[in-house]
């Protein structure tokens, strides 16, 4: 997700292909060019589908943005999380074994991520409105 993140809001603030690719991490099976091919050409939906085969209900909002080629970078952060989310709740009645470690990491790192936004919000006179829709899922 990060990648595909990271050209979708290099792309809306015009970066150069080379700026972009600096930021990109080419480690992964698709290439640092494939991505910006994949958000050029409007085949988020594509990729999405193929990384998540399981078509969940509560995804399909964001699935028709990402065939209308109108998903936002921020929608994109807050799918990333939400299906992160999805993925470990499965052992959330789980108490031996690494999803419990990782659900814990995964709520502090959901925790800094909410502060920061509250932070941001506040040092640019945001409004607090704005932000706690995407703070809400997090606590439920």
């Amino acid at each position: 997700f990060y990648n595909i993140i990271t050209v979708k809001r290099g792309l809306s603030q015009n970066k150069s292909h080379g700026d972009i690719l600096q930021l990109l991490s080419d480690e992964g099976s698709i290439s640092a060019k494939e991505f910006i091919y994949i958000v050029e050409n409007q085949e988020i939906f594509v990729w999405f589908n193929k990384i998540n085969p399981s078509l969940d209900s509560i995804f399909s909002t964001y699935e028709l943005k990402m065939q209308d080629a109108t998903i936002s970078s921020s929608e994109l952060e807050f799918l990333c999380d939400l299906l992160l989310y999805k993925t470990l709740d499965q052992g959330r009645y789980n108490v031996e074994g690494p999803l419990v470690l990782a659900r814990y990491l995964l709520g502090c790192e959901f925790e800094v991520k909410n502060l920061r936004m509250i932070i941001s919000a506040l040092q640019n006179t945001i409004p607090f409105e704005s932000i706690k829709e995407r703070i809400r899922p997090h606590y439920g």
